[in-house]
């Protein structure tokens, strides 16, 4: 039977499926990155560039995205901006590992040749996964998934010229949180420069078995109010209101156990 584009209409309004905006999927090491950020530094200015990460516009914790390399492009230029001003102001700049092996290189090379001071965050997830789960460099799997050379992203770091690199996995929280302000502390020394935190944990979607090792069961306690913090600020897909009981659930087929929203 051909479906006409009325038909269709009538189909969907039918189901009435909710309106969503585009989100970071359940257990995304990405959104805990952007969480910390904006707990550990709320009135950085953030540099963003081109990726799954992007959406972390959702979380407040993106303001400017141009286009691949820009990130760190941008928070560069803000230094300088606010830097000849005689301005002290936290900036932070995410970029995912595959943008990085992209087109980060030179702008961090640039960066740190001209005295920028910045924290760059990179979401490490192991997989350019925005595109189709490409492999890159970092991993040492070519396309056609035969052996490739290994490109370790931390000596490209080292590289560049960046003295202070770090490596966390994101889903800690809280550790990552006190990483973050001694990276602003660092770049605000005087012998201080470019701080880099390699964010590191595979991409949930490319890598469910990671998220298998160690489940953390999640359960609603008796302590929730319905206070919408949760969903305002951590915007998991797998809690959501119920309105009758005006109280937070979680959506068990979205959920993946993570235990980072604990």
């Amino acid at each position: 039977e051909k479906i006409t584009d009325s038909k269709l209409d009538k189909l969907v309004e039918k189901l009435k499926l909710q309106v969503r905006k585009p989100t970071l999927c359940a257990g995304c090491p990405e959104r805990a990155a952007f969480f910390a950020i904006k707990k550990a530094l709320p009135k950085a200015i953030y540099a963003s560039d081109i990726g799954c990460y992007t959406l972390g516009l959702n979380l407040k914790a993106v303001d400017t995205v141009l286009d691949m390399g820009a990130g760190i492009t941008l928070a560069s230029g803000f230094f300088q901006a606010y830097h000849q001003d005689k301005k002290d102001i936290a900036i932070v700049a995410t970029m995912g590992d595959s943008t990085f092996y992209h087109s980060g290189t030179a702008s961090l090379l640039n960066a740190v040749y001209n005295n920028a001071r910045f924290i760059l965050v990179i979401l490490d997830n192991e997989i350019t996964a925005m595109t189709g789960m490409q492999p890159t460099p970092g991993i040492g799997i070519t396309a056609d998934g035969s052996e490739g050379r290994k490109i370790p992203i931390k000596e490209l770091i080292k590289g560049c010229g960046v003295k202070w690199i770090k490596t966390i996995d994101p889903y800690d929280i809280k550790n990552l949180v006190k990483l973050l302000k001694e990276a602003k502390t660092y770049t605000q020394r005087k012998d201080g420069g470019i701080a880099v935190i390699i964010a590191r944990h595979p991409c949930i979607i490319r890598y469910p078995e990671v998220g298998e090792d160690n489940p953390v069961k999640v359960e609603i306690t008796d302590d929730c109010d319905g206070c919408n913090y949760c969903i305002d600020y951590f915007e998991c897909p797998a809690l959501y209101i119920n309105e009758e009981k005006n109280l937070i659930e979680i959506d068990r087929m979205f959920c993946v156990d993570c235990g980072v929203c604990i």
